[in-house]
């Protein structure tokens, strides 16, 4: 059984300029294998908690993090994911599991034109 919201931004996190914290909830979603890329590195006992509890070890997820971009690390800057680093950077996670072709599918908290130009490279 499984409680689904689908409710929008909350309006308290839409006036905020700091979301680092806030995107590190993706870590309750990632499973064995995934790749997780975020703004900033997360609180390392944040995520070893919520990969423990989802049954998902520690090391087991690779976090992967942007470029600081116009937002200085804060919020992930959406140019930043069509950086070469950054796709280098998951190039290299992807390799071991058979690369790009091992994605089934790519999850973002919001629907945005950058993700899908990342999809497609």
């Amino acid at each position: 059984m499984h409680i689904l919201i689908g409710n929008p931004i909350d309006p308290s996190i839409r006036a905020r300029t700091d979301m680092r914290a806030w995107t590190q909830r993706l870590a309750w979603f990632a499973r064995l294998g995934d790749v997780l890329i975020l703004c900033t590195e997360p609180d390392p006992a944040f995520l070893d908690h919520a990969c423990t509890l989802t049954g998902t070890g520690p090391g087991e997820v690779t976090v992967l993090t942007t470029p600081p971009g116009r937002h200085g690390g804060m919020l992930l800057d959406p140019e930043a994911l069509t950086d070469p680093d950054v796709f280098a950077q998951v190039r290299a996670a992807l390799r071991p599991v058979g690369g790009p072709q091992a994605v089934g599918e790519i999850h973002a908290l919001w629907p945005s034109a950058s993700v899908a130009r990342f999809a497609a490279a």
